[in-house]
């Protein structure tokens, strides 16, 4: 009995690698350019990590959080105040699930954006692909990608690259006339990506409406829900609703005042590891 298992586990996987490989050849036959500038843009945006890292006091904030958080000592910025510094709570949480697991730092604000980056190249060329042709898609993939202002900005560490792969999930689903329970999930998420994301979600929501009012009309009552229930959780955390940066940014103002003045485009590890020195001891 066993070995027909092994048998059959075995023809899955060449029947699986053969249907893998007949798409790899598929898409590489019909959309080379795409997959050669996604590439390209992929080693431009890793170089801008190398070459031009210079990480910015908001990112550090939410790496500080995150770094508490994976150490068992809450999502804080110092262990015993629960303030509510960081403005990326999602990103915060994806950091801190890297940093868990031995990512450390910059690292892994890095990593992810690179792979948020690579997701959205995706994203934006079948997007406009399906809307204006494959041409026009081409071209917004070159600007995207070879564009040295998007590499060197989100050499900072920011949640930028996060919260594009998120707007452009929210056009893909939208076009795809997805249900509205998936829509407002992504909505939420946006707003725990980037706080000015609630007028690009009430845009949506007046786009739906407009073309279908039932459908906009439930996606704004499962938003309603969900936020509801995000603000249940942070205030019963942090007591406060809205974000306060600067009450963060307050106890090591020095360090960023150095970041900002010194580190500008090289990764200054003395300034890191102060900026992450827990106040009990230990980095």
């Amino acid at each position: 009995m066993g070995v027909l298992f092994h048998i059959a586990g075995f023809s899955y996987i060449c029947t699986g690698r053969k249907i893998i490989t007949r798409q790899v050849k598929k898409y590489w036959k019909t959309e080379k350019t795409a997959i050669l500038l996604i590439l390209t843009g992929a080693v431009l945006r890793l170089l801008a990590y190398v070459l031009v890292q210079y990480p910015t006091d908001d990112a550090l904030i939410t790496l500080r959080y995150a770094r508490n958080l994976a150490d068992g000592l809450g999502a804080v910025f110092n262990p015993g105040m629960r303030i509510f510094g960081t403005s990326a709570p999602l990103f915060m949480l994806l950091n801190a699930g890297l940093i868990s697991i031995g990512v450390e730092g910059i690292l892994s604000a890095y990593l992810l954006n690179w792979l948020f980056f690579l997701f959205t190249c995706i994203l934006l060329y079948f997007f406009v692909k399906e809307e204006w042709g494959r041409g026009t898609a081409t071209i917004a993939l070159l600007f995207f990608t070879w564009n040295p202002f998007f590499h060197i900005f989100e050499a900072s560490g920011m949640e930028t690259p996060l919260f594009h792969f998120l707007f452009f999930l929210l056009l893909v689903l939208m076009r795809k006339k997805a249900e509205p329970f998936n829509l407002s999930l992504v909505m939420l998420t946006m707003v725990l990506t980037r706080p000015e994301a609630i007028f690009y979600d009430a845009s949506a929501i007046l786009f739906l409406f407009y073309q279908n009012w039932k459908r906009g009309m439930k996606t704004l009552l499962f938003l309603g829900l969900f936020s509801f229930l995000t603000a249940l959780l942070i205030y019963g955390y942090y007591g406060v609703l809205l974000p306060e940066p600067l009450l963060a940014k307050k106890d090591l103002s020095d360090v960023i005042w150095r970041l900002k003045m010194g580190a500008m485009g090289s990764l200054d590890t003395s300034l890191l590891s102060q900026y992450f020195i827990h106040p009990q001891g230990g980095v």
